[in-house]
């Protein structure tokens, strides 16, 4: 019995099995086997006919050619389609600041030295000038007060809702350098003062000479050369050197107008008290007048035609032949000294 259960299980293992049959295929994927014996890693994926790096290489490839052609997309200017004059814009002001005052602010030195700037804003738009010179002996308007000295200007774009806005804003910062041999160290910008002008009723009011612009064409409105206070700031430098309410700094600085404000300022000027009074009690008189003119005429226009009517009745020859019989009855009567003489007889 033995020997025919060894005969059997040798014949068995001689005939191939199903499950050998459905694994024939997979022969080239021994090496990931557990078990077999095979190399793992980089050396499986060579085994199985996959390789790392130039397959690392596409990616990177792959992926370097896709920031390309992202940054070179983001530099194509593409045409933007809006309506046109949506905008909006009246008119262009431009504010070219001459020069700064500032008390409180130390003169350059030889290891650091302050650099003024000021900063303009006017609705969204906000804009910022270079640095300012410190300039000991100068010329020009304010010399001896203002001796940081600007060379900028700021432009902005004027829509109706600036005009009856806050108005422009004017922010002075101070950046402190710190100059070691060939190394400068760039502190942070801090705040010395603000200030704030209205268009309506300060900037636009003010550009009154016009001048010709040969370069551009037709004529700017440009004001005089006009201090503009700067109050402190909460956290701001310099405020130690000024007293409560007085300015921390003073700019100048000079606008101008590409059109006429007159007819702008006669749109958006907005009428006070007293005006409208005077524009009701104006009105009134004007209605008075009327009233008092027409009455007039007319009663001299009823005493014409009532004179004109009598003057057409004397001139009736009935009314004559009346008026001239009544006169010689008044001459026939007799007097008052007849009468008394007849009395007395």
């Amino acid at each position: 019995r033995h020997a025919a259960q060894r005969t059997e299980r040798a014949q068995r293992a001689e005939r191939p099995s199903a499950r050998t049959s459905a694994c024939a295929p997979r022969a080239r994927w021994a090496p990931w086997c557990r078990g077999s014996g095979a190399p793992r890693g980089a050396a499986a994926l060579q085994a199985g006919g996959f390789d790392a790096e130039g397959g690392m290489l596409q990616v990177a490839a792959a992926f370097s050619g896709g920031l390309y052609i992202k940054q070179k997309l983001e530099e194509v200017q593409l045409p933007r389609l809006s309506k046109a004059g949506a905008d909006g814009v009246i008119f262009t002001l431009s504010v070219r600041v001459l020069a700064a005052s500032v008390p409180g602010l130390a003169q350059p030195g030889f290891w650091s030295h302050h650099r003024p700037f000021l900063e303009g804003s006017l609705g969204k738009a906000k804009k910022e000038t270079e640095f300012a010179d410190f300039a000991a002996d100068g010329a020009g308007p304010y010399a001896e007060e203002c001796k940081w000295r600007f060379g900028d200007s700021l432009t902005f774009k004027i829509r109706p809702e600036d005009v009856a806005g806050p108005g422009l804003k004017l922010h002075l910062k101070v950046r402190k350098d710190i100059v070691l041999g060939p190394v400068q160290f760039e502190m942070k910008a801090e705040s010395v003062g603000e200030g704030a002008l209205c268009l309506r009723d300060r900037i636009m009011p003010a550009c009154v000479q016009e001048r010709r612009d040969d370069v551009r064409g037709g004529g700017r409105w440009a004001s005089p050369v006009m201090l503009v206070p700067l109050a402190h700031v909460p956290d701001g430098m310099c405020g130690q050197d000024c007293q409560l309410g007085e300015p921390v700094a003073h700019v100048a600085v000079l606008f101008s107008m590409d059109c006429d404000p007159e007819p702008i300022l006669e749109v958006v000027r907005p009428a006070s008290i007293t005006k409208q009074m005077e524009d009701r009690v104006g009105g009134m008189k004007r209605w008075i007048g009327e009233k008092v003119d027409k009455g007039v005429a007319a009663v001299e226009n009823k005493g014409q035609d009532k004179l004109d009517g009598f003057t057409r009745w004397l001139d009736k020859p009935s009314t004559l032949e009346k008026v001239e019989q009544g006169v010689k009855g008044r001459r026939a009567l007799p007097g008052p000294q007849a009468g008394l003489d007849l009395q007395v007889a």
